[in-house]
């Protein structure tokens, strides 16, 4: 089973005709938190050879509302106060997303990847989930890539201390940024991680 997550941009099927010819067998459509968006219409599409699944992206400002979403999956966009909302709406998230996207600079001796063995022990109680962006990492200027690498790795580490799922997803708004998934596989064992953990990265 593996999955891919990705940002239509009303061009749903043409991302569903990508994952099948890529060999995902799942498909998370993932779209700013909106109450009046129709996921059922969303899903009623034509899917037979992938499974559909939908999921809401939260910010700071609108995690409050996170109890309101009918979504499967909620995803909390990268946040400089992210112990305090994982703390407080933590039993509701299932992933965060860039979290090593903090604006923040790095440590003398250490690199601010925004998690910490606090931040790892609350996502480990609340079974939430690191989802990582391949469209951020390609999208990063020659400054932010060296920097974003370095932090990803080091998240790895905690996650793999903490036993924290690690997700890597294109984040793709259309065909040409999806990859298959052997691409993906191999960052990740680039990154750090073994070959039974990328695999396991790519799964639902």
């Amino acid at each position: 089973m593996s999955i891919d997550f990705v940002f239509p941009n009303e061009n749903e099927q043409e991302l569903i005709d990508a994952a099948v010819s890529l060999g995902y067998d799942s498909l998370c459509f993932c779209y700013p938190y909106s109450k009046n968006h129709n996921l059922t219409a969303i899903l009623a599409q034509d899917s037979k050879q992938v499974k559909l699944l939908t999921a809401f992206i939260f910010t700071e400002k609108n995690i409050s509302k996170i109890s309101s979403s009918k979504a499967d999956i909620n995803i909390l966009s990268t946040s400089s106060n992210i112990r305090f909302l994982i703390e407080n709406y933590g039993n509701r998230i299932g992933y965060i997303s860039s979290i090593e996207a903090s604006s923040k600079s790095d440590f003398l001796h250490h690199r601010n990847s925004g998690m910490n063995h606090i931040i790892g022990s609350i996502m480990k109680e609340n079974n939430i989930s690191i989802i990582l962006s391949l469209n951020s990492l390609l999208s990063a200027d020659n400054k932010q890539f060296p920097l974003y690498i370095g932090r990803i790795k080091q998240n790895i580490k905690l996650a793999r201390k903490y036993k924290i799922k690690v997700q890597l997803a294109s984040f793709a708004s259309s065909h040409y940024q999806m990859r298959p998934k052997h691409d993906l596989i191999a960052l990740l064992i680039t990154l750090g991680m073994h070959p039974k953990e990328a695999k396991a990265a790519l799964t639902p």
